[in-house]
């Protein structure tokens, strides 16, 4: 093999010996590729001598198109990506199952939350959803001011007389132990157990 880099945009084309032609954008095989060349130190590969030829007339003009494809790459590199249904997040897109709603991809981090994000998509992308999976996280919870026995993680209208719920808040004289499932925050009790 050489020594000198050879070019390749994704992570995934670097793990399957792929690379991308970068006259009409195939992919091509590195270890069985006819079609090579190297331009600045680069070895760049091709799908067939057109392209080939094409790309020796004018080398700068594709390599500005690799360059814009390796910046993507790279931003993506870096980005962070997180489930709307329970606020997980990971930098590797490929970790977690894809779903486009809306002309939108979310990453979701398993199958349980890819069903209830595929059955109620409008909820999970709400910034009222949002703030509830934030406020669940540092243990905030609602209640309605009219019937202090509804309790929710999330805020919301009461379901016995449609009240606005508000954040409920702590005094040292009225502070108790809530124990909620992780699978169903809707569940609150007084006690641990089932």
């Amino acid at each position: 093999m050489n020594t000198h880099h050879e070019h390749k945009t994704t992570k995934q084309h670097k793990e399957h010996d792929t690379t991308v032609d970068p006259v009409c954008g195939m992919d091509v095989k590195v270890s069985s590729a006819s079609h090579k060349y190297e331009h600045k130190g680069k070895f760049h590969y091709f799908c067939s001598g057109h392209c080939l030829t094409k790309f020796k007339e004018n080398p700068e003009k594709f390599i500005g198109h690799l360059n814009e494809n390796q910046a993507e790459d790279e931003a993506l590199d870096s980005q962070e990506f997180k489930d709307p249904v329970c606020g997980m997040t990971t930098n590797d897109p490929d970790e977690y199952k894809k779903h486009v709603y809306k002309g939108n991809t979310y990453h979701l981090c398993s199958e349980h939350c890819l069903t209830k994000f595929k059955d109620n998509p409008e909820k999970f992308i709400s910034e009222e959803y949002e703030q509830s999976v934030e406020d669940h996280k540092h243990g905030i919870m609602y209640t309605c001011p009219m019937d202090p026995e509804i309790v929710r993680d999330h805020p919301g209208s009461c379901p016995k007389c449609g009240m606005a719920l508000e954040p409920m808040t702590s005094s040292l004289s009225d502070t108790r132990t809530e124990y909620t499932c992780p699978m169903h925050p809707e569940i609150v009790k007084d006690e641990p157990g089932n």
